[in-house]
């Protein structure tokens, strides 16, 4: 109960009793007693002015006693002789006595003693319900302390309970965290032994990968260096057959004028021995620059299998007849596509292939090459694809290819 509320309930109090006893004391002081401490309250209703009522002066008679004029307060109950309220006088100060003033009087007596019993037993209730109220108060008071202090209690444990279980979940967290990190760091190192390993095992393969090519380089070289010495051999081979061939057709040619001047005489020239021929033989077909249509399919056919790289004297001998010649129209394109990738090293086989489109005859592809020296463009192989071993004196080597019609 607050301070303002028990302040109203006796002002409430104060006033029932003045309407009960129809009078009260000129000026009143209350003490309050509250939970908080004492006060000492002082009201005064009338502090702005007072509200009078006039009641008339009466003459005594036999029957009853008379009055003097006085005035009284309707909001504080004080009484007055004078209309401002200037003169204050006490209660039944303004009666006169008369006959019967003395009956009246005890009377009087006897009525105030009972309303003072009553009131007395009044206050003595109101200070027992009051004493009530205040132990009543006081309880609930208490009641409500305890309750505030166990749910503080309760609030601090719970708090400590909350502040254990964060710093669990830190130091949890915190551990968690150095695992983790270990384990990152644990795979780094992993990672970065691992990274090692495989550099290292690249640089040994490398390693290998170079002497394996310098092995083949070697190889490839002492292989051409042999095809090489095996080309030089067969052209002193075949500039001696043909030093003997010429041989044979120059004997031949004089024994044929011999034969002719002979017979010029009017003698018949002698049987001679014609050299035995040799059957066609297949050489290889090294230059091209001839290499002109021939429009009979009887005479030339084009297969699947055929070795492009050779052809017969008599076939060539067929190529360079003019009259055996039709011109017709020849379209078409070739383009040499690399087919290696990545970087390419010495030794490595280098693979070309031609890619030949919108061609409207048959056709022979034949592969050239130039060195830029006096030889010029010189053939090296026939078919759609060619491969060779790079070296240094290949290397600014040119390609071409150019297809020849077979219709």
């Amino acid at each position: 109960m607050t301070k303002n509320t028990k302040l109203a309930k006796l002002v409430s109090f104060l006033a029932a009793l003045v309407m009960m006893l129809g009078s009260f004391p000129v000026g009143y002081n209350v003490t309050v007693a509250l939970s908080e401490g004492e006060s000492d309250v002082t009201v005064d209703p009338c502090a702005g002015g007072h509200t009078l009522t006039e009641t008339p002066a009466q003459e005594a008679t036999a029957e009853q006693d008379g009055s003097t004029a006085y005035w009284t307060c309707t909001e504080c109950g004080k009484y007055f002789s004078d209309a401002e309220g200037q003169n204050e006088i006490s209660a039944n100060s303004w009666i006169i006595e008369g006959s019967a003033a003395q009956v009246a009087a005890e009377e009087e007596a006897a009525r105030k003693a009972a309303e003072e019993e009553a009131a007395r037993k009044a206050a003595e209730e109101e200070a027992a319900r009051k004493a009530a109220e205040e132990e009543a108060a006081r309880k609930a008071a208490e009641e409500e302390a305890a309750r505030k202090a166990a749910e503080e209690e309760a609030a601090r444990k719970a708090a400590e309970e909350e502040a254990a279980r964060k710093a669990t979940e830190e130091e949890a967290a915190r551990k968690a965290a150095e695992e983790e990190a270990a384990r990152k760091a644990a795979e780094e190192e992993a990672a970065r032994k691992a990274a090692e390993e495989e550099a290292a095992r690249k640089a040994a393969e490398e390693e290998a990968a170079r002497k394996a090519a310098e092995e083949e380089a070697a190889r490839k070289a002492e292989e051409e260096a042999a095809l090489k010495a095996e080309q030089e051999a067969a052209e002193r081979a075949a500039e001696e057959e043909a030093a003997r061939r010429a041989e044979e057709e120059a004997a031949q040619k004089a024994a044929e004028e011999a034969q002719i001047s002979e017979e010029i005489d009017g003698e018949p020239a002698p049987e001679l021995d014609k050299p035995e021929e040799e059957p066609d033989d297949y050489d290889e077909f090294d230059d091209f620059d001839d290499f002109e249509d021939f429009g009979d399919d009887d005479d030339f056919v084009i297969l699947d299998d055929w070795d492009a790289g050779t052809v017969s004297d008599e076939l060539l001998d067929k190529f360079n007849n003019v009259s055996n010649y039709e011109e017709m129209e020849f379209n078409g394109t070739a383009e040499i596509e690399l087919k290696n990738e990545g970087y390419l090293r010495f030794g490595d086989e280098i693979k070309l292939e031609a890619k030949v489109q919108d061609v409207n005859l048959s056709y022979r592809l034949v592969w050239e090459a130039n060195d830029d020296d006096e030889r010029g463009w010189y053939t090296i192989a026939s078919g759609e694809k060619y491969s060779y071993t790079l070296t240094a004196d290949n290397l600014d080597r040119e390609y071409r290819v150019v297809l020849f019609s077979c219709d």
